[in-house]
């Protein structure tokens, strides 16, 4: 594999590692969101309200979809090695496309030797 390519995938693994760090901080402050608003009402309300019982389960359900929808919004949000390439070129204000162009070859033709050398 070539130095660009280890480059761009390191680059690319801390861009998406942000991401999912961001995720599970939102799905924790849920968390603690809904763990609050669940002692709220078991302060306010007696203790063998059926209307607890099924705050609870709203809650517990509401919290799920909220989490599950933080970690699918994460997945499709990752990067790829071709977006951290124009990622670069518009960070170092570079005109030329040469490090897509070189990861587009690099993936199609992968055993010629000057592809190789090129990336």
């Amino acid at each position: 594999m070539s130095d660009l390519t280890k480059y761009i995938q390191k680059y690319r693994q801390r861009i998406n590692l942000r991401f999912a760090l961001q995720a599970i901080i939102k799905a924790l402050i849920s968390f603690l969101l809904a763990l609050h608003i669940y002692f709220l009402l078991w302060l306010n309300m007696p203790s063998q309200s059926m209307a607890l019982f099924y705050a609870n389960i709203g809650i517990r359900t509401c919290l799920i979809l909220v989490i599950i929808y933080f970690l699918l919004s994460v997945y499709r949000n990752f990067w790829h090695n071709l977006a951290v390439a124009s990622f670069l070129y518009k960070k170092i204000d570079f005109k030329d496309d040469l490090f897509q162009n070189n990861l587009e070859i690099a993936e199609k033709e992968k055993d010629i030797p000057i592809v190789e050398n090129l990336c």
